[in-house]
């Protein structure tokens, strides 16, 4: 690769391309300005997938995106081979590794509609047919609109529409989803005047112990003077009820903007938001086939909660913020729990009996685990096993010791282009490797010192070397091409003795910087300069990282410490930054409570994408590190919630599963 910009100019310009940050994103409805009615968004790999009724002859339709605003559409993805036409109201659900989808669709034989179910191994498919649910018949006059829901004590629910007369009505579902029981409970039926005779498109989920129905009720297409399609509300102690509606409509038409929104479904992002997606017709012509041009069109709203009332921000049309870190490490998620969210991504994998450690991570509630490896054929069979537990994976690259040996193979006659530190420094470092010295003085093994010139034991190949950057994008170009790999995580990027390298490169680098600005003090001046070095170098190889996958998700944890500016970490352009709010040694409750604020609070003062995510330290090592027990850990969890953490990170994740006590306490504070 050929770079006609010198290392130093590239770095100090990136820097300041990062601290001025990217104006908020927006969005405008419709965010698909063709016909996509009854859409339904899953979220797989980090890219999100929506499926919707038919608008051809030729089947179920299919559109991807990278954050609920942008769509690109991928063509069909299943004609069921027993119907002939009415192919409607696709969901698609990923269970044991597959993607299930349940529909409806005219059978040729009764002239009514069935409730089929298909599974892929793919979510833009192809999918294949698989079994008949529920069959309409004389009793029910047709059956439309599924859902699956699974309850707290993981039996999965189908509910749906029975077409005369309308009602929504539940059926337990066998373990493989690919049958239902006999058992039938009719949850709603059109009371209202003003429902039209209609009820449809449910949707279920289940909230601070309470279960909420959103469904639609009126006429799907009228004109624009009768447009009553709309999307409402009721609740239940359980989910076979007693059900009570809520008054009023969620959604309902907005004359000369949007007319009969409904058949909705519910996305909770990583980051805590929720949204609401749907059709609706907008105000060219009447709001019905054959006059309006565009046809039923996909829309986003975003929805919120007072208390355990949910308020849908819409029907809108005008620009709103778009969604905040639509994509992130965690599973298919189309249920929500109003913000109130946890997420959980341990660092380490154990591998010697895979699946086994991944169902355990499941049962602690991780979302997602970082792997060191960047062996992609490692990666495939962690992703894999991920994938059947609902855990995405992240692969990590560090310039240290692997980067080191890339360097050996590729440039066997040349040094290592490790940083370089002062003898006082190297002094200082040959102390704390002597014996057992670093785990008998009070060493921070990368968090924030309290030794005069302390330093890391670990050396780190210095930023300034191009030969080592492609080497770094090396890495990134293979991580990237894994199927299904969630994203890519960044580990070391920091300094040996924690505050600047004195290679001559640096050095001049430094000068470079301290010549531009004369009016910074000549400590300010190296603090800044080598701090904006660091995000610059970051924030590069994160772009590099999108612009080979534009889906991928970024995470790094902040290691080790930059000591003059230990939470600089909202500068980085990632997804989810990791910054210590409880080390692996003991802190101050006071302490975890300031940086757990300054965490959450200032994690998008430059990037709107970054989640502030909150580091918490835990090894099971006596010996070696002081071992928390389960009071100090729980204290420590909920300080760093109790302050507006939402997004933990744990290293390790090996040690945390194989502590029955830890892991009980992870569960109690993240649990998925």
């Amino acid at each position: 690769m050929i770079r006609t910009t010198p290392v130093i100019t590239m770095l100090l310009l990136t820097a300041i391309a990062t601290a001025a940050g990217e104006p908020p994103a927006t969005y405008t409805n419709p965010v698909w300005a063709g016909d996509f009615p009854d859409p339904f968004i899953i979220r797989h790999g980090g890219m999100f997938y929506a499926y919707a009724t038919q608008n051809s002859p030729d089947g179920f339709q299919v559109m991807q995106s990278p954050d609920l605003v942008h769509w690109t559409h991928r063509g069909v993805c299943y004609r069921p081979p027993w119907s002939d036409g009415h192919y409607w109201a696709p969901e698609v659900i990923e269970h044991d590794g597959l993607f299930h989808m349940t529909y409806s669709a005219t059978n040729p034989d009764t002239d009514r509609h069935d409730i089929g179910v298909a599974i892929a191994a793919d979510p833009l498919g192809p999918f294949e047919h698989r079994a008949i649910l529920v069959r309409g018949d004389d009793s029910n006059g047709g059956v439309i609109d599924s859902t699956v829901f699974f309850d707290a004590d993981g039996t999965p629910y189908l509910l749906y529409s029975e077409e005369s007369p309308r009602c929504i009505v539940l059926r337990p579902m066998a373990a493989d989803l690919l049958g239902v029981g006999d058992e039938r409970v009719e949850l709603i039926r059109p009371d209202r005047p003003w429902e039209r005779g209609v009820t449809e498109a449910p949707t279920v989920l289940l909230r601070n112990g309470i279960y909420h129905l959103f469904f639609s009720v009126g006429w799907y297409q009228s004109d624009k003077l009768d447009a009553c399609y709309a999307v409402c509300h009721a609740t239940a102690p359980s989910i076979r009820g007693p059900w009570t509606k809520s008054p009023g409509a969620l959604l309902e038409t907005r004359v000369g903007r949007v007319y009969g929104p409904g058949h909705q479904c519910v996305i909770a992002l990583p980051g805590g938001e929720v949204w609401m997606a749907y059709h609706g017709w907008d105000d060219q012509d009447e709001p019905r086939y054959g006059s309006n041009p565009l046809g039923r069109t996909m829309r986003i709203d975003r929805l919120r909660w007072e208390g355990d009332t949910p308020i849908v921000e819409g029907p809108t049309t005008t620009p709103r913020p778009a969604p905040v870190s639509a994509a992130g490490p965690s599973a298919d998620a189309t249920a929500a729990d109003g913000g109130d969210a946890i997420t959980l991504t341990g660092w380490g994998i154990d591998t010697r009996d895979l699946d086994a450690f991944m169902a355990q991570a499941a049962a602690v509630g991780f979302d997602a685990l970082i792997s060191w490896s960047t062996d992609p054929e490692v990666l495939v069979g962690l992703v894999e096993a991920g994938a059947r537990h609902h855990i995405g994976i992240f692969s990590c690259i560090s310039p240290m010791g692997g980067l080191a040996k890339l360097w050996a193979e590729r440039y066997p006659d040349r040094p290592v282009p490790w940083q370089v530190m002062t003898p006082d420094e190297e002094a200082a470092l040959s102390f704390i490797t002597a014996g057992r010295n670093r785990y008998i003085i009070p060493y921070q093994f990368g968090g924030e010192p309290v030794m005069t010139n302390e330093v890391l034991t670990t050396r780190i190949i210095c930023f300034s070397n191009e030969e080592a950057r492609e080497l770094l994008e090396s890495q990134i170009d293979a991580i990237a091409a894994v199927p299904g790999l969630e994203g890519l995580a960044f580990d070391g990027f920091g300094y040996q003795n924690y505050q600047c390298c004195h290679c001559d490169r640096c050095r001049a680098m430094l000068a470079e910087y301290t010549q531009a600005h004369p009016d910074l003090p000549e400590d300010e001046a190296n603090v800044v300069c080598f701090r904006d070095a660091l995000v610059g170098y970051i924030n590069s190889l994160a772009d590099y990282a999108r612009s080979r996958r534009p889906d991928i998700r970024t995470a790094i944890h902040i290691w080790p410490v930059f000591a003059p500016d230990p939470l600089y970490g909202n500068r980085l352009d990632v997804d989810y930054c990791g910054q210590t709010a409880a080390w692996y040694m003991p802190w101050p409750e006071e302490k975890i409570a300031e940086y757990s604020r300054i965490i959450s609070d200032g994690a998008r003062d430059y990037f709107p994408r970054q989640q502030g995510v909150g580091m918490i330290g835990y090894y099971d090592r006596p010996g070696q590190f002081p071992v928390k027990d389960a009071a100090r850990v729980d204290m420590e969890l909920r300080t760093m919630i109790d302050n507006g953490v939402r997004h933990i990170q744990v290293c390790s994740a090996v040690d945390v599963v194989r502590n029955p006590e830890i892991a009980e306490v992870f569960t109690s504070r993240c649990e998925r």
